[in-house]
């Protein structure tokens, strides 16, 4: 409700378009960045500020929400709130180093932090 969504991904953006229209999801997202689209992928802020510049967004009202060390990374670089959603106790160590501003456990936790 309310919230622009976007995707930065180190993937080609057509094949990730693909895969996001063939689970439905495709028109969750008000926008796509793929690592064709930009010179430098993750972790250089490149891709978030695209992004950022597409939605007509400041860095103060976004958050990057990433499930590895370069996503967390990359939300650092780009000046913007990062969010490491756990999933596996090895990355779990890796990302924590990286300090990220929250940390979730599902995605239904997100609602309380950008509230």
């Amino acid at each position: 409700k309310g919230y622009l969504l976007a995707v930065a991904t180190n993937r080609d953006s057509n094949s990730l378009s693909y895969m996001l229209k063939e689970f439905v999801m495709y028109d969750l997202f008000d926008t796509l960045v793929g690592i064709n689209q930009v010179k430098n992928g993750k972790p250089d802020p490149e891709m978030i500020n695209v992004i950022l510049d597409k939605l007509d967004v400041d860095c103060d009202d976004a958050i990057m929400i990433g499930d590895t060390n370069f996503d967390i990374i990359l939300g650092k670089n780009a000046k913007v709130s990062t969010c490491y959603i756990c999933h596996t106790k090895e990355e779990d160590k890796k990302v924590m180093e990286c300090n990220p501003d929250y940390v979730i456990y599902n995605f239904n936790e997100m609602f309380d932090i950008v509230k």
